[in-house]
């Protein structure tokens, strides 16, 4: 019994000690968070040159000591306001580094050139908020070939993967490089704007005609069915006898691959044949056939 007693008198003892250092020494509060996300803008560059046609590509590097809550990426043509290009609520698996990666194309009514301000908001779990901005040019000058041929397959994969997956396209075995019958289909795709109906119209038509220099085409011919629109197979045929694959086929090895399909576009769009596409050469027509809907 007294070793009972002795027992429970050590447990009051440390209870009471316990308590007594808790009104000492108080544990476990939080302390505020008082520090700002690090931000740093790795693209684009200060005062970086890029075509209009091209895609901005933005990564900015995100870090804070407790928890990224939100990176917001807003961007300013030039005498216009700054529209949110990317808003995004940081993932938890990535709370406190954080990278920023954004493709962007400017709408078809930007400005052709000037400065832009590109503009990266973090803002942690504790409210503190680091703002950090970038300028660079875009401009529209003229482009050879080669340069075309860069802004060419950024804009392909953008627009027309998806398309062509629909059309049952083989990209795992096919890759980017189409047999006569699927140069015809990226064609059809690219002149066409029904996103319900993929048919052509005659005012599609006759623009894809003078866009692209062909001459001497009949509407009626190409439109065997005379129901004011243009079918796939239509199409094809009209393609076929224009004999579009074998000049684009530089190679001859039966396939027209992305970098043959756009130097034959550039060829068809360089008119006057000085081996350039002038702004007023290539931006409306890249507008209208490579363009994402």
């Amino acid at each position: 019994m007294k070793r009972c007693t002795c027992y429970f008198f050590i447990l009051t003892c440390l209870a009471f000690v316990a308590c007594d250092e808790e009104d000492v020494a108080p544990v476990n509060k939080l302390l505020p968070d008082t520090v700002a996300p690090t931000v740093a803008i790795q693209a684009p560059a200060a005062n970086d040159s890029l075509l209009i046609i091209d895609v901005i590509g933005v990564v900015a590097e995100v870090a804070d000591d407790k928890r990224i809550e939100n990176v917001r990426v807003s961007l300013a043509e030039p005498g216009r306001a700054s529209q949110v290009i990317s808003d995004v609520k940081v993932p938890f698996s990535e709370e406190k580094n954080y990278t920023a990666g954004v493709l962007h194309r400017l709408p078809k009514n930007a400005a052709a050139s000037g400065v832009y301000t590109l503009t990266v908001e973090a803002r942690d779990i504790g409210q503190n908020v680091t703002i950090k901005t970038v300028t660079f040019s875009v401009k529209a000058p003229s482009v050879s070939r080669a340069t075309f041929e860069r802004s060419f397959d950024n804009a392909f994969y953008e627009k027309l993967s998806a398309p062509l997956d629909w059309f049952a396209y083989n990209f795992w075995d096919e890759g980017y490089a189409f047999s006569e019958n699927w140069l015809s289909t990226v064609l059809y795709l690219m002149v066409t704007t029904s996103d319900d109906e993929y048919s052509i119209s005659e005012a599609e038509w006759t623009k894809f005609m003078a866009d692209f220099g062909m001459k001497n085409q009949s509407w009626a011919k190409w439109d065997e069915d005379n129901d004011g629109n243009l079918n796939d197979m239509e199409f094809e045929l009209g393609i076929s006898r224009l004999g579009l694959f074998k000049e684009w086929d530089r190679s001859k090895d039966k396939i027209v691959n992305l970098e043959e399909l756009a130097t034959g576009v550039f060829s068809h769009w360089d008119q006057n044949k000085d081996n350039l596409l002038a702004k007023e050469e290539y931006l409306e027509k890249f507008n209208t056939y490579l363009y994402p809907r």
